[in-house]
């Protein structure tokens, strides 16, 4: 999950969006927000796209325009440090956005000075690699500031500020027990009920089979009720 932590970007750019919802009208702001992060927050977005910008670092220098090598510091946090595909055009885009985001601008030294909005819808996402494994992030964050701090939101346009960007938490699975279902009869089970009609009853062997004798009406038992003959 992307996630920032008290990190300074850049307020590109603040835009109104107004939305009209019948006869009333609700405003919300875009702000474009640009910042460094290490080129493994590519994989948030798809797992194949930092290997395919980026590779081992051989000790060799790239080659800029001019034909002339250039050197860069590599990341200690990272694997893959050596730009490739250095003449394809960037920044590239994701086709990604994630909602329920948190976003919390801190424009003082306290908490107290602290602006912070729920529900952010996150979208166009781009990122610009750089030789050493840093990468130029960007995304449009839409919020509905309330009337009272729409001015400083607007004021943050073309500077830069320390935020803090929380990701939505999960909801907890639901812990009710499952019902229980009542379970099925086998074939086999089912045929020794239909055998015996005196199954899962409190009646006695003995008492059942005497009952069942005598319900034939003087018939005879083919068989003995289990009692000891008498001689």
């Amino acid at each position: 999950m992307l996630s920032i932590e008290h990190k300074l970007v850049k307020i590109k750019k603040v835009t109104g969006v107004e939305e009209f919802k019948g006869d009333k009208r609700d405003y919300g702001c875009s702000v474009r927000i640009e910042w460094i992060a290490p080129n493994t927050i590519l994989d948030i977005f798809d797992k194949d796209a930092r290997p395919a910008f980026y590779e081992r670092e051989t000790g060799k220098p790239n080659a800029n325009d001019e034909g002339q090598g250039e050197l860069s510091l590599p990341r200690a946090d990272v694997e893959l440090t050596k730009r490739k595909l250095i003449y394809v055009e960037t920044p590239i885009h994701f086709k990604k956005e994630l909602d329920g985001y948190t976003i919390t601008f801190h424009r003082g030294a306290t908490e107290k000075s602290d602006i912070t909005f729920n529900e952010v819808h996150l979208d166009d996402f781009t990122a610009d690699p750089h030789d050493g494994g840093s990468v130029l992030m960007g995304c449009n964050a839409y919020m509905k500031p309330p009337v009272e701090q729409r001015g400083y939101i607007d004021h943050m346009s073309k500077t830069e500020i320390e935020i803090t960007l929380t990701p939505p938490v999960a909801k907890q699975a639901d812990l009710a027990p499952p019902k229980e279902t009542k379970k099925k009869k086998t074939a086999a089970e089912k045929a020794g009920t239909e055998a015996d009609p005196f199954a899962n009853t409190d009646i006695p062997a003995a008492q059942a089979a005497a009952a069942e004798q005598a319900s034939r009406e003087g018939v005879a038992w083919p068989f003995p009720s289990g009692a000891p003959a008498q001689y």
